[in-house]
């Protein structure tokens, strides 16, 4: 079995042979077709070269010489395979209601896009790393709720840490601190329509809150005082529980505008830079701005967040 392996191995190698040396002497060049036909005369090696030869034993024997081994085919996994196609990939299917949706739903707290507000706090800190700095998790001299976001610009966070050093006995309860452009819109809109008894709200891109230099407490009679003489204004009774820091003197005042310019428009363009990632045939601006598009956007946006998140490094 093996010498008629052998020979007929050295058989197709001859005619293979034979017509490169066809094709090689041809003038003019043969066109390609003719080169098809004369690779079609080849035979298979396992069915017409092997079965012509004559059989080195002279015992009869009934039994057909066994296939030639092939190589079996491996599948490829679809998770390694590369798809190569020049139709655009789909936009992920949200996750849960839209903004719009949840803006008509009878809650008046801004969990339901708790979510997609990590989020966009997340690519904030791609934005600018040190943008707010978080209130310590032991901290015992102020209660925040879960739907709180505790961050603060540095020097707001310095001053609210220092004022609650003031009042080691009592304990602070804080509302709000960091909020996001989906939380503001919510606010502003249920603000607009006269529900969940808001009085005042900014619009949408125009709060300290989004900057990180403001927070709203449910004590102030009690902490006006301390917190304004670390640079916090309180905004008296139009909006009693609101507090902006704005700095003691020139110094701290310069600082807190620097920051307030920084940070202006910094989760509107996080915002921008999540739908586009998550949207690259319908991209936004990476302006910061919050314009007419932004909003469509954000009204279309996931309440509970993209399905791809942060850019960072990417």
């Amino acid at each position: 079995m093996r010498l008629k392996k052998t020979i007929a191995t050295l058989a197709v190698a001859s005619i293979a042979a034979l017509v490169a040396t066809q094709w090689l002497s041809c003038a003019p060049r043969r066109p390609i077709d003719e080169l098809a036909r004369l690779v079609k005369q080849l035979p298979s090696v396992g069915s017409a070269v092997a079965p012509s030869l004559p059989s080195p034993s002279s015992a009869p024997s009934s039994a057909e010489p066994p296939a030639m081994a092939v190589a079996p085919i491996v599948e490829v996994p679809p998770a390694l395979a590369v798809v190569s196609s020049l139709a655009p990939a789909e936009s992920p299917a949200p996750l849960g209601p839209t903004v719009a949706a949840v803006l008509d739903t009878t809650s008046c707290s801004t969990d339901v896009v708790k979510k997609l507000s990590e989020q966009i706090i997340a690519e904030e800190a791609c934005l600018r790393p040190n943008a707010f700095q978080k209130l310590p998790d032991t901290l015992m001299s102020a209660a925040i709720d879960d739907v709180v976001f505790p961050f603060l610009a540095p020097p707001a966070y310095e001053a609210l840490l220092a004022a609650l050093g003031d009042s080691r006995r009592e304990r602070l309860t804080i509302n709000s601190m960091l909020r996001t452009i989906a939380q503001q819109y919510l606010l502003f809109h249920w603000y607009k329509r006269g529900r969940c008894h808001i009085k005042l709200a900014a619009a949408p891109g125009r709060s300290n809150h989004q900057s990180g230099l403001a927070l709203d407490i449910a004590q102030p009679n009690r902490w006006k005082v301390k917190l304004v003489r670390h640079g916090f204004r309180w905004m008296g009774a139009k909006d009693k529980w609101h507090f902006d820091f704005v700095g003691r003197d020139a110094k701290e005042k310069a600082q807190a505008k620097r920051i307030s310019d920084a940070h202006a428009g910094l989760d509107v363009r996080a915002f921008q830079r999540l739908w586009n990632k998550n949207h690259p045939d319908e991209s936004l601006g990476e302006s910061g701005v919050f314009d007419e598009r932004t909003e469509q956007a954000l009204r279309r946006a996931p309440s509970a967040g993209f399905a791809s998140q942060t850019t960072c490094g990417k």
